[in-house]
């Protein structure tokens, strides 16, 4: 079972500065988008990240990418 996070999917994790992602394989169209307190994304085992998954992210600083990392869409960090 390979978990994908989807569109708005996360919005309950608003309030958070640091989101560690364990086991996601797909981060999904705007997934993160308007999270505008996440600092640090920790990312394992992720192979596809699409398109603006973290746009308008203004305040993130960090984010840890995983080697299995295949395929990044445009505008993911757009914003």
């Amino acid at each position: 079972l390979k978990l994908q996070l989807h569109f708005h999917s996360l919005v309950d994790i608003l309030s958070n500065k640091v989101i560690n992602l364990n086991n996601v394989w797909s981060i999904g169209n705007k997934a993160f988008m308007g999270c505008k307190l996440i600092k640090l994304i920790r990312i394992q085992n992720a192979g596809l990240i699409r398109r603006n998954a973290f746009y308008n992210c203004i305040n993130l600083e960090e984010i840890y990418i995983p080697n299995s990392l295949k395929f990044v869409d445009d505008f993911v960090f757009y914003g």
